[in-house]
């Protein structure tokens, strides 16, 4: 099984494109940070896609940098060498869910959007 749940803020205002088939696809990336009493705060960054109806109904004007918002969906890893041959890594969230969350100190979410399958 491979799911995710996490909560964090936008890194960067969200982008909405279209593959070549037409489909749509809305990423951002997202700062998880984890906070411990006995350590320094350690911040994960991951970069989110929503596909179809889901990147449509946010789009670019729903999310914005900054905002804090629970994601749910699953996770991948990909692996690829730049043009100066240096390797690199990028984990994605491939989401379907998504809620944003109203203040700094969530507890429950203030919106959401299941997309009819």
């Amino acid at each position: 099984m491979n799911e995710i749940k996490i909560m964090g803020n936008l890194g960067r205002d969200p982008e909405l494109r279209y593959t070549g088939q037409g489909t749509p696809v809305l990423s951002f990336s997202l700062a998880h940070t984890e906070r411990s009493k006995n350590r320094e705060p350690r911040t994960q960054w991951f970069r989110v896609l929503l596909w179809g109806k889901l990147a449509e109904w946010f789009g670019e004007t729903r999310l914005h940098k900054g905002q804090r918002v629970i994601v749910f969906g699953r996770i991948e890893q990909n692996q690829w060498e730049d043009k100066e041959g240096v390797k690199r890594m990028e984990v994605q969230i491939h989401a379907n869910q998504v809620y944003t969350v109203a203040s700094q100190e969530p507890q429950e979410p203030s919106g959401s959007f299941f997309p009819e399958e």
